[in-house]
């Protein structure tokens, strides 16, 4: 039953290729005149009608589906330039902030050179400590003479700044 289906496809595709082929005859056309790559280009269309189920194709609806495509592929190129430009904008970012993130791994380099340990820490803590105390000590030993004419001293001083100065 297939066959015979195919067999009646076939002849009428045949009929109506002898009646195309006559149509063209009647304008002054062959087959064989059009160049190569035309008959390419009619043999593409002609599957195309054939794939698609299309046996008339309108001009309008082949316009329509230009246009449609035209701004399909307008509206990917705003988007390609959009995601462009985010694209370098993102790039600068992360190039600033790797640019940052080696400044600061730089400052921590440094302040981890300087940084003095927990334990050398407390001993320097502990050393002034004891030098304070030490020096505390120290302080209260000597002892201040009862008697001190602080007045006089302040004389003594400014005359030997006086006899300095005139020499």
């Amino acid at each position: 039953m297939d066959n015979l289906k195919l067999k009646e496809e076939v002849q009428s595709l045949k009929t109506l290729s002898t009646h195309l082929e006559s149509q063209l005859k009647l304008v002054g056309l062959e087959l064989c005149d059009f160049p190569d790559d035309v008959l390419t280009l009619l043999d593409k269309c002609a599957r195309i009608q054939g794939d698609s189920n299309m046996q008339d194709i309108n001009l309008d609806c082949l316009r329509e589906f230009y246009f449609i495509k035209k701004r399909e592929w307008i509206d990917n190129k705003v988007i390609i330039a959009s995601q462009t430009a985010e694209l370098k904008k993102v790039t600068s970012v992360i190039e600033e902030t790797n640019k940052e993130i080696a400044k600061l791994e730089i400052f921590l380099a440094n302040v981890n050179k300087r940084l003095i340990a927990d334990g050398a820490l407390q001993r320097k803590i502990i050393e002034i400590e004891d030098k304070t105390k030490a020096l505390l000590d120290r302080q209260k030993t000597v002892s201040e003479p009862k008697e001190c004419n602080t007045e006089a001293i302040i004389e003594k001083i400014e005359e030997l700044q006086s006899a300095n100065q005139s020499r």
